[in-house]
């Protein structure tokens, strides 16, 4: 009995260190990524594309990017109201702030900022399946406002992108359609009140209330950063923020596709 006393303590010892240290981990790996990403970029040359861009624009930028992180925690409480553990928005926005900043900023998001939600919201009593629903949750919010936003943009704004880079190989329109129908399946399995099982874990499909409401949220937060990025571009007469945002859901989109790939490889 004793031996088995000292293993699990010792196994707690481990459990408690690795939650520890994971987070340092990861955050020292976006500091390194970040590092790596600057490093081509003199601070001269940086310091110029500032001073070329107008106060004003900056201005609105930068209350843009407070907007879209207060949008981000809208995420995780939204998910805290689907697993009926609603916690105080405070404590949210403070584990919603730290997993998406690194993980948005090291990549691979679901393995950052997922071990990073595991780890905080832990500290709160959470299980594991709690946890595991409040993760999917929060990558399916931004992947509706994307399809939906990138379904209506692809469908009604297709650009000739030969125009600007080389052709995509499913016409855009096309795409848009497909995207805006995976979209109106998710909202009739959340009208049927569906169940999905994924690694053994029961995923349920939000109600149609909270569903409309990652719908919106989701759209608000996806369109901030595009006009983040278009505020902050030199200007140009030819490139407006519709062009912005259907380059922005284009990028995005061969990076799900890329990602679905590397997993399914």
């Amino acid at each position: 009995m004793k031996e088995n006393g000292s293993t699990q303590e010792k196994a707690l010892k481990v459990k408690r260190l690795v939650s520890y240290l994971l987070p340092a981990i990861i955050f020292s790996v976006a500091l390194w990524t970040l590092d790596k990403q600057m490093e081509q970029l003199g601070l001269s040359y940086i310091l110029k594309s500032i001073a070329s861009v107008p106060l004003s624009q900056i201005g609105i930028a930068i209350l843009l990017t407070f907007l879209s992180y207060a949008a981000l925690t809208g995420y995780d409480y939204l998910a805290s109201r689907h697993i009926n553990r609603t916690l105080p928005y405070k404590q949210v926005a403070r584990i919603s702030f730290i997993s998406t900043s690194i993980s948005y900023t090291a990549g691979f998001n679901f393995l950052t900022g997922g071990s990073l939600r595991y780890r905080l919201y832990s500290g709160y009593g959470l299980s594991l399946a709690q946890i595991w629903e409040i993760i999917v949750f929060c990558i399916s919010t931004f992947w509706i406002g994307f399809f939906f936003i990138t379904g209506l943009l692809f469908t009604f704004y297709p650009l000739k992108l030969s125009e600007y880079a080389p052709e995509f190989p499913v016409p855009l329109n096309l795409a848009g359609i497909l995207l805006l129908l995976l979209l109106a399946a998710y909202f009739y399995l959340s009208f049927k009140k569906h169940e999905l099982e994924l690694k053994g874990y029961k995923i349920r499909i939000p109600e149609p209330k909270i569903a409309l409401m990652q719908l919106g949220l989701s759209s608000g937060d996806y369109l901030l950063p595009g006009s983040i990025i278009y505020l902050l571009l030199p200007a140009n007469p030819q490139i407006t923020l519709l062009h912005v945002l259907v380059f922005f859901a284009l990028a995005q989109l061969i990076g799900l596709i890329s990602t679905c790939l590397l997993y399914t490889s």
